[in-house]
């Protein structure tokens, strides 16, 4: 039987807002909305940090708290290699990354997503939201305006937005040139497009 894990990454430094994991967001510790999260999903979740913080934060969870390689002063680091390293240790088929900095998810929707991805075949899959196409822009500016024109809605492709809250991939991705790295891909619509970066959207979020 296959294996899924859940991978959270956690990593102590940030330029923008200092300590960001642990910041307060609506009351607890901004990292503990994706790990209630995780844990409500049903799988193996580990929490890869170089942060004690953290670490103290999650000795009471029923977690696996690891400690996070390849970093540097400046964060720099590759994914890939990371993620193959962590999962020499893992042993999972199927690896679900949910970035600290997305609060917001819903888990039924998740398991659905989990399901489609399983069911599906598909080697990875990725929470996105979708975009209004109603403008084509070109270097920032807009080009063209189809929203006063009669058209086939059906012959328009969409245009996606990656939201960062979910990924799902097979062991196989990880050192290709990115995890979604696929034409065997599955998108999966997200309501929920928050990614805490900086103050604004802190107090915005």
């Amino acid at each position: 039987m296959s294996r899924i894990a859940t991978f959270i990454l956690a990593r102590a430094g940030s330029r923008r807002i200092p300590k960001k994991n642990i910041v307060d967001f609506h009351g607890k510790p901004l990292i503990m909305w994706t790990v209630e999260t995780a844990i409500a999903m049903g799988f193996p979740v580990y929490v890869f940090t170089d942060m004690p913080e953290i670490k103290e934060l999650l000795e009471d969870r029923p977690v696996s708290v690891m400690q996070k390689l390849f970093e540097n002063e400046s964060g720099i680091h590759e994914t890939g290699k990371e993620l193959d390293a962590y999962n020499e240790q893992v042993k999972a088929d199927h690896i679900i990354l949910l970035q600290p900095t997305s609060p917001l998810r819903n888990v039924l929707k998740i398991i659905g997503w989990i399901e489609e991805y399983i069911e599906g075949g598909y080697s990875a899959g990725v929470a996105c939201k979708k975009l209004d196409r109603k403008f084509y822009y070109i270097d920032g500016n807009q080009a063209y305006d189809i929203g006063g024109r009669n058209y086939c809605s059906n012959t328009i492709r969409p245009i996606y937005k990656e939201t960062g809250s979910f990924y799902i991939f097979r062991k196989e991705q990880i050192l290709e040139n990115h995890f979604l790295n696929t034409k065997n891909l599955v998108i999966f619509e997200d309501p929920h497009d928050i990614d805490i970066n900086t103050m604004g959207d802190l107090r915005n979020g």
